[in-house]
C-alpha cells in the first residue's frame, strides 16, 4: 500500500531479494554461534546469579509463568499466581516478544540463547535492508548489521531480555519510517507502531520523538523545494502513526495506566518533583557520568563489572554507547567534505 505515487517515483526502488537476506542471515547467525558457543553447545544458559540476577529472578519466573498460563488456562487474563492477583492480559504482547514462552517450561531455560540468537538475525537483517534501502553495498550493509547486532546495548539484552527486542521493535521502527518517506508504504509505519506499543507506553513517547525528528529530516531532503508538499505528507504520516498507536491502544493503555499509579510514576519514590526542578538542558554535576560516556563507546567494560563497577550508577544503567571501534574510526569522516 502506498502513499503518493511521487514519493515511489522519485527514489530508485534498490532490489534486496532472498539472496541478501540469505547471506545477511547466516553471517549474523555464524558469529552468533562464535560468540555464544558454551550456550548453544555447552550446558550453560543465559540465567545468572548475583548482579545478572533480574534474569533468574524476574524474567524466568514470569516466562514459566506465561508458559504455564497458555498450557492450563488459554488466553491471558487474570492469575491469582500473581501476588493477591494480576491481569496477566497487558502482557498479550510477550508473546510475540518472548517467543520461549510458547515451549514448555522445562525446556524455557536452555531456549533463552535461540531466543537471544533470533534477536540478533532479525535486527542485523533488518537495519541490513534499512542500509540497502539507502544506497550501501553489500558490505557496507553486512557491517552495519553486525555493528547493531552485536553493540552493547544488544548484547545486554542476553540477560536483560528486554534490551534485545526493544532493539528489534526501533531497528523495524526505523526501516518502516524510510519506506514510508521514500516509497510511501504507510502500512509498514503503522505495523511498527503498533509493534512498538507492545512495549509499553512509555516507548511509544520515544517512539514519537524518533518520528518528530527523523520523517521531517528525510522528507526536506527529497521535497526541499516544496514546503506544502512537505507539511502535507507529515501531517498524512502522522495520522498513519496514530492509527498504529490506536491499534496497539488495547494493550499500552492499561501500561499507560500502571505507569501513572505506580510508586515510581506519582507515589513515595516519584523522581518527577526532583526532575522538574532541573534543567532539560542542563548538565549533570556528577563527573562520573562523563567518564562513563567517554569510555564506554570504546568497550562496555572499560570503567568495570559488577561490584567492581567505577562509572556512573551501576552497570546496567549507565550509557551502553559501544558500537564497535569501527564506528569510532569512521566518526571523524562525518565532519569531512
Amino acid at each position: 500500500m502506498r502513499l503518493d505515487s511521487r514519493i515511489s517515483t522519485r527514489l530508485p526502488v534498490r532490489s534486496s531479494g532472498w539472496a541478501f537476506h540469505t547471506k545477511i542471515a547466516a553471517g549474523l547467525i555464524v558469529m552468533g554461534l562464535l560468540v555464544y558457543p558454551d550456550y548453544i553447545f555447552g550446558s550453560k544458559t543465559l540465567l545468572y546469579t548475583e548482579f545478572g540476577s533480574d534474569s533468574l529472578h524476574i524474567f524466568y519466573p514470569f516466562y514459566i509463568l506465561l508458559s504455564d498460563y497458555l498450557r492450563h488456562v488459554g488466553v491471558l487474563s487474570w492469575s491469582f499466581r500473581v501476588g493477591m492477583g494480576q491481569n496477566l492480559f497487558p502482557y498479550l504482547g510477550n508473546l510475540l516478544l518472548a517467543p520461549v514462552v510458547w515451549l514448555p517450561k522445562a525446556a524455557i531455560a536452555k531456549a533463552l540463547v535461540y531466543q537471544n540468537l533470533l534477536y540478533v538475525v532479525v535486527a542485523g537483517m533488518v537495519f541490513a535492508r534499512f542500509l540497502a534501502d539507502r544506497g550501501l553495498s553489500f558490505g557496507g550493509c553486512f557491517l552495519g548489521a553486525l555493528l547493531l547486532s552485536f553493540s552493547a546495548y544488544m548484547c545486554a539484552g542476553s540477560c536483560w531480555y528486554f534490551h534485545a527486542y526493544e532493539v528489534v521493535c526501533f531497528t523495524f521502527l526505523l526501516l518502516a519510517s524510510e519506506q514510508a518517506v521514500a516509497r510511501g508504504r504507510w502500512l509498514y509505519l503503522t505495523m511498527a507502531v503498533v509493534v512498538v506499543a507492545l512495549l509499553g507506553s512509555f516507548h511509544l513517547y520515544l517512539c514519537a520523538l524518533f518520528l518528530c525528528f527523523y520523517v521531517p529530516f528525510r522528507l526536506s531532503e527529497r521535497y526541499s523545494p516544496q514546503p506544502l508538499l512537505l507539511l502535507r505528507t507529515c501531517v498524512v504520516l502522522a495520522l498513519v502513526a496514530l492509527l498504529g498507536v490506536g491499534l496497539g491502544a488495547i494493550l499500552s493503555m492499561d501500561n499507560f495506566y500502571a505507569l501513572l499509579n505506580s510508586p515510581r510514576g506519582s507515589g513515595l519514590t516519584s523522581m518527577t518533583a526532583r526532575l522538574s526542578s532541573s534543567s532539560v538542558f542542563g548538565l549533570d554535576h556528577n563527573y562520573l557520568l562523563y567518564i562513563s560516556e567517554a569510555l564506554r563507546p570504546f568497550a562496555n567494560d572499560m570503567v568495570g563489572t559488577e561490584d567492581d563497577f567505577r562509572g556512573w550508577y551501576n552497570y546496567f544503567e549507565a550509557p551502553m554507547t559501544y558500537c564497535g571501534l569501527l564506528c569510532l574510526l569512521i566518526f571523524p569522516q562525518v565532519f569531512v567534505g
